[in-house]
């Protein structure tokens, strides 16, 4: 017969395996976000460089100004 196999003890072990992995891609991205900032010249886009946004009116429910105004030629 096949050898018995302990499962509680191999999800223990590739439970840790992957956390093993994730902590290891975690301090690599880390990484290589503080040599990004520490890189001379890195792009940086001062806040009056960025597109505008368009003006909105705030209407009551979302009607245009018009909608808005009462009908009058009735």
């Amino acid at each position: 017969p096949p050898d018995k196999i302990d499962v509680q003890r191999e999800i223990e072990k590739q439970t840790a395996e992957e956390d093993a992995a994730l902590k290891r891609t975690v301090e690599e991205a880390i990484q290589e976000a503080h040599e990004l900032e520490q890189r001379p010249g890195r792009l940086e886009v001062p806040m009056s460089a960025a597109p505008e946004q368009p003006a909105v009116s705030a209407t009551p429910n979302g009607q245009s100004d018009q909608e808005s105004q009462p009908n009058l030629t009735q």
